[in-house]
């Protein structure tokens, strides 16, 4: 596994207010099979202690993140499809759909990951979504 640092942008835009996160974790890459897996500290953007999380994408564009292995929550985003996907809340989970409306991967020779999906609660929209992440060898 490869050292790395990230760089993790998010713009989240609900009812025509757009909300821009950024923040910086260090974490590790490495390849499975034929995908792409990075892991990082996400306790800051969560403000909880000890929460790592994991995405994997796959040669087809498919990306799954993961919180502490599912337990807070997964989500998938796929090109052009719906994924029904649990959130975690301090009030007890929530199911999401999560429509994929863009997975550009670049990781391999830009070090660029961007995604653009939206989120709906029992098919109204919740929000639209933009998040880019860029990754370097942390030396």
């Amino acid at each position: 596994m490869e050292n790395i640092l990230l760089n993790i942008k998010g713009v989240q835009e609900v009812d025509g207010q757009k909300d821009v996160t950024e923040f910086l974790s260090s974490g590790g890459l490495s390849f499975d099979d034929e995908n792409v897996v990075i892991t990082y500290d996400d306790s800051v953007s969560l403000g909880i202690e000890g929460v790592e999380t994991k995405i994997t994408i796959t040669p087809e564009k498919t990306v799954t993140l993961l919180r502490n292995n599912g337990k807070y929550g997964n989500l998938i985003i796929e090109e052009g499809k719906r994924h029904l996907c649990r959130y975690a809340t301090e009030y007890g989970d929530i199911m999401l759909g999560i429509n994929g409306e863009m997975v550009y991967d670049k990781l391999k020779t830009d070090g660029v990951l961007k995604l653009k999906y939206s989120i709906d609660i029992n098919s109204g929209l919740l929000s639209r979504n933009e998040v880019e992440i860029s990754i370097r060898e942390d030396k």
